[in-house]
């Protein structure tokens, strides 16, 4: 029972620490909340009134210096944009990754 204490309350006392901030990606595009921690619900209506104003982003592509402004406005500043050839890396959501293949073998390629 001892042993469980630890590894528990070591997993409690991280996981804790990590929910300063709230992370969203639309797009390939990845926000993080500022001045506070926002909800899922937070992120669909700033996108939805930015995207209202000034239009749709293309997906994979920078958005415009007015649309990050508009965002920033509603509490969410942008990370980054993986392009659109490429996926969001699952340990990294900044860095980009892509499938190759090579001798009927696949391979993915990060960075």
């Amino acid at each position: 029972m001892r042993r469980l204490i630890l590894p528990i309350a070591l997993g409690l006392l991280a996981a804790a620490a990590c929910t300063y901030t709230s992370a969203y990606t639309t797009r390939n595009s990845t926000y993080h909340s500022v001045g506070g921690v926002l909800s899922a619900d937070d992120f669909a209506s700033a996108r939805k009134g930015c995207d209202e104003r000034l239009g749709d982003v293309q997906h994979g592509y920078e958005p415009s210096a007015a649309y990050k402004q508009c965002m920033l406005a509603q509490g969410w500043q942008l990370d980054c944009t993986i392009p659109p050839d490429a996926y969001p890396d699952p340990h990294n959501a900044c860095r980009p990754c892509r499938n190759f293949l090579v001798l009927g073998v696949m391979g993915r390629e990060c960075g």
